[in-house]
């Protein structure tokens, strides 16, 4: 129950009930439209496409893409459903299309009223339950303080979920518990940041909210009763909040609440599956192998287990009763195999195995500065293959074949080479590393989680710099000091919503650029928060020598002023091919002629771009 569903969708339309690839489609009873009516599926908004994709989306995007779904849109184009629309959206699941035997196993509803105390829709999710209906919702966005989780969510008869981000840590925006009526929400979590899911057209896009993390466990519920078609609504639930991962000491509580969902290990307790373990170790002298893959192909079909031993060269894999067969593979080992190992129901069977080493030759890598010729300490790593050392001369055992060996060292350009390695033979690469300026990546936007630093690793990784990163995911714990900016030749800081002032880095900043640091600061609202619209803060003038002339700009095309950084170059900053964020990109003046100098123009629309350090001991652009 959302928005809709483009039913057309790629990674939907096989998986609609009502989609028929030899014949006529049926929308009676796989379809309902409270809002326009209309007598197959649509959205006209997006929202309730990107959710059904999370829950049993096909290509990667879905927990359980092997269900069938069907649709009630009970929401409008803005974002808004009228109570009435919502009371006949429930009371069409009961029985679509007047046949209560195509109910649904569970109903997905990522939306919800900010007044947590609401009870209006309680008679309709008590009657859900009855009926077996799983009823899944969001928890809320208006974290992360207590108490703001939303309605229906808050109801006794909800099953409640929050939202992680990509740390396994609950987002700031997730609402928090407890229900009014002193209930733990939300029941679980479930990621719930930047999650890449279907949109109408045939699009994907990544969103963040409480209502991305529900429909994974929406999709989990749907695996679950394939495994147990009866399985009650209470039992599923259960399983969901007893199998999740916990993210704390104290389990329940009001953030996180039984803990992130698991829906593997849910199914494998439902299932009563067995359990095939064992350890891989080295032929003849017995070392564990880590980091061994350990495949198991049942002769029934169906997915491939796969599992990773750890340091003591062990692995345990949960399987479905069958017959599988095994293989064992190990970077510089020879594969093994093991044929008709049968797993049963509630037992573990254990089946080790011994790898034989590959006969080998020797690759020694030697790393010195490209510009003086003075050996070098760098990372070096044999690439798609587990081995890396840090040293200026090392030799790396190889089994025969051909290997990219990258050398990498902050300071300097990263340096790859291809070498063949023979068995029984020595091969030797030297690698000069030209130098290059030390850079640091700070990124802002990990806190509200905007973060837009793909575009600079991507254009750093292009040009084989090296760099390091900081993210400030947590204010003001995470921010830096004057001191960890001043080892670095180059600061690059990405804040897409933000700025330094803003978020209490004023310091951090003069502190750098006092000490001659370089500075590429970029965003699209700095002047605005930073520069006197908003707030100020004093390096904006004092530093960066420019003032917000105004906060949006009319256009959204840059160019390069001639002569300059930029000549030549015409920039569109909306759209395709970029964060396409750009709502209101400052418009800046020049406040010191003699010290700072455009070097980005909108069309006929002022400054974009200014870079600042004639007769300075420091630069910024």
């Amino acid at each position: 129950m959302d928005t809709g569903v483009d039913w057309l969708h790629p990674a939907l339309q096989a998986n609609y009930r009502g989609y028929n690839p030899h014949g006529r489609y049926n929308h009676v009873g796989n379809w309902f439209d409270a809002v326009n009516g209309s007598n197959y599926p649509i959205d006209d908004h997006g929202h309730g496409t990107h959710t059904m994709g999370t829950a049993v989306g096909q290509g990667g995007i879905g927990v359980a893409p092997g269900a069938q779904w069907i649709g009630a849109k009970v929401i409008n184009s803005s974002g808004y459903g009228y109570d009435s629309w919502i009371h006949a959206g429930f009371q069409w699941l009961l029985a679509p299309g007047g046949d209560p035997t195509k109910a649904p196993d569970v109903v997905n509803c990522s939306w919800g009223n900010d007044n947590g105390a609401q009870i209006i829709f309680q008679d309709d999710l008590r009657a859900l339950r009855a009926a077996g209906i799983f009823p899944v919702f969001s928890n809320g966005n208006n974290g992360p303080q207590g108490g703001t989780v939303g309605s229906p969510a808050s109801l006794p008869e909800a099953f409640a979920v929050g939202a992680t981000d990509a740390y396994d840590e609950v987002a700031t925006f997730s609402s928090r518990g407890p229900s009014p009526w002193g209930e733990v929400r939300p029941h679980v979590v479930a990621p719930g940041v930047d999650i890449r899911s279907s949109l109408p057209g045939g699009l994907y896009d990544a969103w963040n909210g409480t209502s991305m993390a529900a429909p994974h466990a929406s999709g989990i519920v749907a695996l679950l009763r394939s495994v147990s078609p009866t399985l009650s609504v209470t039992r599923a639930a259960f399983l969901i909040t007893s199998t999740a991962v916990p993210l704390s000491t104290s389990i329940p509580n009001n953030e996180s609440g039984w803990g992130r969902v698991d829906g593997f290990a849910a199914v494998a307790a439902l299932a009563h599956s067995g359990f095939l373990s064992g350890t891989v170790r080295q032929a003849g002298g017995g070392l564990p192998i880590a980091g061994a893959a350990v495949e198991a192909r049942s002769r029934a079909g169906g997915p491939v287990g796969t599992a990773t031993t750890d340091e003591a060269g062990a692995y345990l894999l949960p399987l479905a009763p069958s017959t599988y067969d095994l293989s064992v593979s190990a970077f510089g080992y020879e594969p093994a195999t093991a044929w008709g190992v049968v797993v049963t129901t509630d037992t573990t069977t254990v089946r080790n195995f011994s790898l034989t080493p590959l006969p080998t030759g020797t690759l020694q890598a030697r790393v010195f500065d490209g510009a003086t010729g003075d050996p070098i300490t760098a990372t070096l790593s044999v690439l798609d293959t587990p081995l890396e050392a840090t040293a200026s001369v090392y030799t790396f055992s190889l089994p025969t074949g051909t290997y990219v060996l990258q050398a990498r060292r902050l300071g300097y350009r990263l340096v790859t080479a291809t070498v063949a390695v023979t068995a029984g033979e020595a091969a030797a690469a030297a690698l000069p590393l030209p130098p290059a300026p030390s850079i640091l990546l700070v990124d802002s936007g990990e806190w509200y989680y905007e973060s837009q630093a793909e575009y600079f690793r991507q254009a750093l990784d292009d040009l084989a710099y090296v760099y390091d990163e900081w993210p400030i995911r947590h204010l003001p714990g995470d921010l830096p000091e004057p001191a960890d900016l001043a080892p670095y030749d180059v600061v690059v800081w990405t804040a897409p919503w933000d700025a330094p002032g803003y978020i209490g880095a004023e310091d951090v900043i003069t502190g750098y650029l006092s000490g001659g640091g370089r500075l590429f600061l970029t965003g699209q609202d700095i002047g605005y928060l930073d520069g006197g619209g908003l707030g100020y803060a004093s390096y904006y003038d004092e530093y960066l020598k420019v003032y917000l002339l105004r906060d949006s700009a009319d256009t959204r095309t840059l160019e390069g002023v001639p002569g300059d950084l930029f000549a030549e170059m015409r920039i569109t900053i909306t759209g395709a091919g970029g964060a396409d964020n750009q709502e209101y990109p400052d418009v800046v003046g020049i406040a010191d002629p003699d010290s700072a100098t455009p070097v980005l123009a909108y069309q006929g629309d002022g400054w974009g771009g200014v870079r600042v350090g004639t007769c300075l001991d420091y630069r910024a652009v």
